[in-house]
């Protein structure tokens, strides 16, 4: 994984990314990867990589260059149609990628799912083996279902992403269903699944490729694909974010948009981390989501503990039915909380996250890229203390985008030394030179 940030306000936008990449599942970490590259040679527009490296096994640094030289000195009025322009260049990327590729991934992206699936499956076992050693066939049986059934009213909920054709479901149902039926055999083989729990199952998997994930899920193959900075008709920077995952049946990008975020007079800075980002939430927010989620799990397991310990005295003391009683206990116990948690981020947003926000939106360009590197370097520091891998590390990259001056890299490494390689600039000066702009 990795630690991004994009900080914006009315002046300018600030990237910046480490340089930790994992190889081989999370055994071996490197800290040499790039991740900031510039969109345009001429106009002020960056892009941030996160997740895979890859795009179905190209690099996502050959993608970007090469888009770079293609739209050479083009402009456009906005910063979205740099990110439309973009997603056109990967389309075309489904003609050049082989269909052995395209099948891999395929392939690929069933089976982790369904070990993903297994996995937890297994962790539900292990806990039902330690609380009781008598369970019964029946509890293995329940908790299978109870876990097929959430992950597939997950997926169900989810559209089909709007520009796949209406047949597309039971197209790729026929296309792909060898390797469904292979994986399944493969992951579950031991398992007691029933007819309607392998419908389920297949179902699922093909989901995986004509929607996006569900809240809260993130798949490895998957590429986060950063766009920020200024369209030649705008004033204020602007950022789109969107998540990509591969070519599908041949002929469509999988891609969800993510985020859109734009400064304007009313709404004068933003701060979005990407990838890692427990630690920027802890720092914007005053506390730790995991906590905050855990505070908020245990905190509803209590009241509802205590409204049944209050119903059973109710029911003992006083012999009645305590139905009714139960009932709107219940009510006010779920409008208090939501009173609560209501309040709770009111605090969050007036002590916390505004106050941070309103000197963000006063920031010179040489701060603005400052407090950028600090905060990736927060979560860097965060690894490098505790007993998790160090998948934020390496040189921090920073880059700060503003309309009148560009792209201009604040921090950047270099693979090679620049005085050993003249020649390399002498390409890039002769590059623009080539394609300078007649005025």
């Amino acid at each position: 994984m990795t630690a991004e940030i994009a900080i914006l306000n009315r002046e300018a936008v600030a990237l910046a990314a480490d340089s930790a990449v994992t190889m081989g599942g999370g055994e071996k970490i490197f800290t040499s990867a790039n991740k900031i590259f510039t969109l345009s040679n001429y106009e002020p527009v960056g892009i941030m990589i996160y997740g895979n490296a890859n795009f179905m096994s190209i690099p996502w640094e050959t993608i970007i260059k090469t888009f770079r030289k293609i739209i050479s000195e083009d402009s456009y009025p906005s910063l979205k149609e740099y990110s439309d322009k973009f997603i056109e260049h990967l389309m075309q990327y489904s003609s050049v990628i082989d269909s052995n590729e395209q099948e891999e991934w395929v392939n690929g992206s069933i089976y982790g799912f369904y070990m993903s699936l297994k996995k937890v499956l297994d962790d539900e076992l292990d806990r039902l083996l330690f609380e009781n050693e008598n369970y019964t066939y029946k509890d293995v049986k329940r908790i299978i279902e109870r876990l097929i059934n959430s992950s597939y009213k997950q997926w169900y909920e989810e559209p089909i992403l709007p520009y796949f054709p209406p047949t597309i479901f039971e197209d790729l149902s026929k296309k792909y269903e060898d390797k469904v039926l292979k994986n399944m055999k493969l992951v579950f083989e031991k398992l007691p699944l029933t007819k309607s729990q392998k419908e389920k199952l297949k179902k699922i998997a093909i989901c995986l490729f004509i929607k996006a994930p569900p809240q809260g899920i993130w798949y490895s193959g998957t590429s986060g694909v950063v766009i920020a900075g200024f369209g030649k008709d705008e004033m204020f920077p602007r950022l789109h974010s969107f998540l990509v995952e591969g070519i599908v049946d041949g002929a469509y990008l999988k891609y969800k948009e993510d985020k859109y975020i734009e400064i304007n007079h009313q709404k004068h800075a933003s701060l979005h981390p990407f990838a890692q980002t427990e630690m920027v939430y802890s720092f914007m927010t005053g506390v730790e989501p995991n906590l905050l989620s855990n505070i908020e799990s245990d905190f509803n397991f209590l009241l509802e503990e205590y409204s049944n310990l209050q119903n059973q005295l109710i029911r003992e003391t006083l012999n009645v039915d305590t139905e009714i009683i139960n009932l709107k206990l219940k009510n006010l116990r779920k409008s208090m909380l939501n009173k609560y948690w209501t309040k709770i981020q009111h605090h969050r947003q007036i002590k916390y996250i505004n106050p941070i926000l309103t000197v963000i939106s006063m920031l010179p360009k040489d701060e603005l890229a400052t407090v950028a590197e600090a905060l990736v370097n927060l979560t860097s520091f965060k690894r490098r203390v505790s007993m998790d891998a160090e998948t934020v590390g390496g040189p921090i990259d920073v880059a700060v985008i503003s309309k009148g001056d560009g792209f201009i890299w604040i921090k950047r490494k270099h693979y090679f030394d620049t005085e050993l390689n003249p020649r390399f600039i002498e390409n890039c000066y002769r590059g623009l030179e080539f394609g300078k702009r007649k005025e």
